[in-house]
């Protein structure tokens, strides 16, 4: 039997894949206290974003990137911690506010 009922799973998958692979929002403490960002350009793909409805507050992620550059822009809640990991080795822990964290070449 087909339906949108037996594809719940699927969906769900690919919505996680997306939001932590891709838009790079991983969990690392319950109730994401602590998360990592981690974008993951490449394949063809030059931006993503994500927001999460925490129990501290809405967390966003996006990122964009072109010719070895990129910058991503996190949103951290009061009360959370993210952990950014660049895809250029970078790395910092950043605390609530709105953030800008850039990684890649200079033209």
């Amino acid at each position: 039997m087909e339906g949108p009922e037996h594809n719940h799973y699927s969906k769900g998958s690919v919505v996680s894949f997306l939001h932590r692979y891709v838009a790079g929002l991983q969990i690392v403490e319950p109730g994401y206290r602590r998360f990592r960002v981690a974008p993951r350009p490449g394949g063809g793909l030059t931006s993503a974003n994500t927001w999460h409805e925490s129990p501290y507050g809405r967390i966003s992620v996006a990122w964009q990137a072109e010719g070895g550059r990129g910058e991503v822009q996190v949103s951290v809640p009061e009360g959370a911690t993210a952990e950014v990991e660049l895809p250029d080795g970078g790395r910092c822990s950043l605390g609530a506010g709105r953030h800008a964290r850039s990684w890649g070449r200079a033209s």
